[in-house]
């Protein structure tokens, strides 16, 4: 009938009807209707009337006469539908089913709402352990061995990549603030050092454990310090290549950013020190979703970038990558991507572009034949418009965006695209969604992009929408989205609710 957003039942009413009076209904008696269903389940309650064997007579029949018309409801589309338009749906069905039979296999969709286990991933494919099941059970002598000596290789290259990372974020500083910053019980989990004109130095920090609803970062004013001067900012300001557009700059030969913050007559008067991470093995609790076009959703400082990093080294192991680098945060500011990357290759953004990130994100697609092309922060309506047709071509896109959730990127005027758009219609009084009050719905235009959305909610927990399509149409409809939570404990151990 034209309605958008219809959730399965709306659609199973739709096509299905009410049963068809014929001449063999006689067969089918007292047929069910909404009153005895509802009767049926109170006497038995739902999850045991389904589950009796054999089904009950009424149940089955019911069953059978929904399968017809589903039967019947199919042909007909069939014979409705343009050619081109069949392909896709037939397309698409292939990919839900088997998207299925991976989930039905690896024991998720056994655990009820509320419900939690814990997992692995082999090959890139989830897998819900049994209580008391090892993970490494899974793996022969052999292979054991090898996987616990690539664990300890991977740890010993993230052990060195952080004393790199250390020494030169530690370098940019004066000799009495690196010695207090060193020293500072909050340094192992540093995230940003905040300088301003005229205050002492701030040394922001994330705790380690964190209370639920409160912020997860401490910030400690290091008044044993002068306050910050003019020298001291041009000291640090010194040891970059300047500031962009953006004020932003990376310092040399590392991930750590240097925010400016410049007064009206464009004088330095505070900068912003975040410390850039690799974590070899961050993205590992998602590494099921690699395979796929991926957003991540999340707020300033809770790892999105850094999961970017590890997603670039996994994913060019495999594929060819493309990063696009706006601001130089993922793969650094040198004429060689930073060894986090893997062997990705990156497109820096030029400074006279006045296309800026959009057209750095088209000339990766045109010109260098990629498999996968990460973007970091994807902030404005032209770089929402490349990277669909970035997906429209055939090329998996990595990206990041701001926000918290979905409904953040909902409300989005500019990133809501990569939703799939939407607009808002009038409703007739006849249509089943007119409430006699609300005159307009909102509906989605197109499918969004990624086949996959992940709410980075910290850098240990994460929120993931396995389908994207019907997660942003139960949010048009008032509904709460279906997800997975998933979080690592401090052990290392996978869990998912």
């Amino acid at each position: 009938s034209g309605r958008a957003n219809p959730s399965i039942d709306e659609m199973l009413r739709e096509l299905c009807g009410t049963p068809i009076h014929t001449a063999s209904s006689s067969e089918w008696k007292g047929q069910l209707s909404g009153e005895k269903m509802r009767e049926l389940m109170d006497m038995q309650g739902e999850e045991v009337t389904w589950d009796m064997r054999p089904l009950p007579e009424v149940l089955d029949q019911q069953s059978h006469w929904q399968l017809d018309n589903l039967h019947q409801a199919c042909d007909d589309l069939i014979d409705k539908l343009p050619r081109e338009a069949f392909r896709e749906v037939r397309g698409e069905f292939a990919r839900r089913l088997d998207e299925f039979r991976d989930r039905t296999s690896s024991g998720i969709d056994n655990l009820q709402p509320g419900q939690s286990g814990q997992y692995q991933i082999v090959d890139r494919q989830l897998e819900l352990l049994e209580d008391g099941d090892d993970p490494s059970l899974e793996y022969s002598g052999e292979d054991l061995e090898e996987e616990n000596a690539s664990d300890d290789e991977k740890r010993q290259e993230g052990e060195a990549y952080h004393e790199w990372d250390e020494d030169a974020f530690l370098d940019s500083l004066p000799h009495d603030l690196k010695d207090v910053v060193m020293r500072h019980p909050g340094w192992p989990t540093l995230v940003e050092l905040v300088l301003d004109m005229g205050r002492h130095p701030t040394i922001r920090y994330r705790q380690k454990t964190c209370v639920t609803g409160s912020s997860p970062y401490v910030d400690d004013e290091l008044e044993q310090l002068d306050p910050v001067t003019t020298n001291l900012l041009g000291d640090i300001a010194s040891k970059l290549k300047g500031f962009d557009d953006q004020h932003r700059a990376i310092l040399p030969k590392s991930l750590h950013r240097a925010s400016g913050i410049f007064s009206r007559s464009s004088k330095l008067i505070g900068i912003t020190l975040r410390f850039g991470r690799h974590l070899p093995g961050c993205m590992a609790p998602l590494e099921d979703l690699l395979g796929e076009s991926l957003l991540l959703i999340g707020g300033p400082g809770v790892g999105k970038t850094t999961l970017l990093r590890d997603c670039c080294a996994r994913v060019s192991s495999r594929y060819r990558v493309v990063i696009v680098d706006g601001s130089s945060e993922i793969a650094g500011d040198g004429d060689t991507p930073h060894r986090s990357v893997g062997k990705s290759r990156r497109i820096a953004v030029r400074e006279d572009d006045n296309g800026g990130q959009k057209n750095a994100m088209l000339e990766a697609l045109q010109n260098h034949t990629p498999e996968v092309i990460v973007a970091d922060e994807i902030s404005n309506l032209a770089e929402a418009v490349a990277a669909r047709t970035i997906t429209q071509r055939g090329v998996r896109l990595v990206a990041t965006c701001h926000g918290h959730s979905l409904r953040d990127l909902r409300a989005n005027s500019e990133l809501s695209s990569l939703l799939g758009g939407f607009s808002t219609v009038i409703l007739s009084s006849k249509e089943q969604r007119y409430d006699g009050h609300k005159k307009t719905a909102v509906e989605r235009l197109g499918r969004p992009l990624f086949d996959a959305i992940v709410e980075v909610k910290s850098h240990n927990s994460w929120v993931v929408h396995r389908d994207p399509v019907q997660a942003v149409d139960d949010l048009l409809a008032g509904r709460r989205p279906r997800a997975e939570h998933r979080w690592r404990e401090a052990d290392g151990s996978f869990w998912i609710e």
